[in-house]
């Protein structure tokens, strides 16, 4: 059985990734894209692009949402009237009664009546997947530091790192020149100093792994990569662990690609419509023998956003909720 599916947003990155990936699948009988106003006309891949109130005129099984927060505090809950909902953005995602999903993680919350699903920020994703995997070690303290890639910041941060490398002059959407650079900020500084990436990692890692006092300290940085991000991560354990342990529980853990030797980096996921998240780097603390330290790359366009959405409406369909 086909269905119906449309994708808010379809013009930007995450959204043109969500084309991609749902053109190769067999059980979307209807493919409708919707994005602004401006973007009314024009053809993706043969499809045409409708307005959003187009879009929602149409019969629809199921609707992906990538068109930001506000796009999707003003349209999801209708659409979830008529359809599924699995929204890219961050507007439902620390809402109690919506889901936010990792499928390799917490599939078991899903119940039929969700008509409205958060997906996860991306750098939350691959870190959550990793905390999961060692969460029976007895997670103690984690210590993020982010790597993050322009593309995670929307199209037009990649035409402003293009422009740069060029050197053309082009209107700024990060806080300052990227080319050659690294930028401590990725989203608004709130009072306490932390930027909106950091938040999203620190509580939305806590609701997925259920664990709500987890001490998570995150730093996010832009780099002027294109695809992938990067995070550094430390973990201390409740109690003394071997890097046997780790690297056991590490190499089980559905969705983690291990590398016992060597380390992975973003540019080998360019263009490669990976959904694992990459493991490396492994190694102890040498002044705590309760921590580790290791390297964890994923692709923030794929398993980071429209990937980890399709695989959430891939269990929806064999739970035949559909």
């Amino acid at each position: 059985m086909g269905y119906k599916v449309g994708i808010v947003g379809a013009t930007g990155v995450v959204g043109q990734y969500f084309i991609q990936i749902l053109k190769e699948k067999l059980w979307v009988d209807a493919l409708y894209l919707a994005a602004s106003e401006q973007s009314k006309g024009k053809t993706i891949e043969n499809l045409e692009v409708r307005t959003i109130k187009e879009l929602y005129k149409l019969p629809l099984d199921l609707v992906f949402f990538s068109a930001g927060k506000t796009i999707s505090l003003q349209w999801a809950k209708r659409f979830a009237k008529k359809a599924v909902v699995i929204d890219n953005s961050s507007a439902w995602r620390l809402k109690r009664n919506v889901p936010l999903i990792v499928p390799e993680i917490n599939c078991e919350e899903l119940k039929p009546h969700h008509r409205l699903i958060a997906n996860p920020n991306c750098s939350t994703i691959q870190l959550a997947l990793v905390l999961h995997a060692l969460k029976p070690l007895g997670l103690q303290k984690v210590v993020v530091s982010t790597y993050q890639s322009v593309s995670g910041a929307g199209m037009q941060a990649i035409e402003q790192l293009a422009m740069e490398i060029l050197g053309w002059n082009h209107e700024k959407v990060l806080p300052t020149t990227l080319f050659l650079n690294c930028i401590p900020q990725c989203g608004a500084i709130d009072h306490e100093g932390y930027s909106e990436e950091e938040q999203k990692i620190h509580k939305e890692t806590r609701k997925i792994l259920r664990l709500p006092r987890l001490a998570i300290h995150a730093t996010a940085v832009r780099v002027p990569t294109l695809v992938g991000h990067g995070e550094s991560v430390w973990i201390r354990f409740r109690r003394q662990i071997t890097l046997e342990e780790v690297r056991s529980l590490l190499e089980q853990q559905q969705g983690i690609r291990f590398y016992a030797e060597g380390y992975p980096t973003p540019r080998q996921l360019l263009g490669s419509k990976d959904i694992e998240v990459h493991v490396g780097r492994l190694r102890r603390d040498l002044s705590d023998e309760r921590a580790i330290g290791l390297w964890i790359v994923a692709d923030n366009l794929v398993k980071g956003a429209a990937g980890n959405a399709v695989q959430i409406a891939e269990y929806l369909i064999e739970q035949q909720w559909l």
